[in-house]
């Protein structure tokens, strides 16, 4: 809505026309209806005429309604920046447990490396005796972790 049919409904509403308004306010006949660019001035006096604001002029809201908007588009950025921060978190949590998965898995390597060179407790090979693999005690944990599942 623009400004002039803002002013149209406040003169509705006191009763008078437009015209007389310019008249009531010593300006020009049709300065009002007529004019693109209120000069602020301008916009002032109208605005104590009617006793509303000049933002009313403008919006056609009154100042809380506009409080009202902007406490509430304050609090949604809060919280939108609350869940880029989460997002920005977790992007650092997955990206960690990569890294501890890979460095889990040079581990196991160098484990196996190491396993290779025993040499067997026993000199007949079915009484062979090594210790166990501590990787496989552990049984395959990495699939029970919530971002290893596969969907399907």
């Amino acid at each position: 809505m623009e400004t002039i049919d803002i002013i149209r409904q406040l003169c509705a509403k006191k009763g008078i026309s437009v015209a007389q308004l310019e008249s009531e306010l010593e300006y020009g006949n049709g300065s009002i209806a007529k004019s693109k660019n209120m000069s602020a001035d301008r916009m002032y006096k109208i605005a104590q005429y009617f006793g509303v604001s000049v933002e009313y002029l403008l919006t056609g809201k009154t100042v809380n309604e506009t409080n009202d908007e902007m406490a509430i588009l304050r609090q949604q950025q809060s919280i939108l920046m609350q869940i880029g921060k989460i997002g920005q978190d977790m992007t650092e949590y997955y990206k960690r447990i990569s890294e501890c998965q890979d460095q889990l898995a040079d581990l196991k390597k160098e484990y196996s490396k190491l396993e290779s060179q025993k040499k067997p407790l026993a000199t007949d090979s079915q009484d062979a005796v090594t210790q166990p693999d501590i990787f496989d005690m552990f049984g395959g944990f990495e699939d029970k972790l919530p971002f290893n599942k596969k969907e399907g």
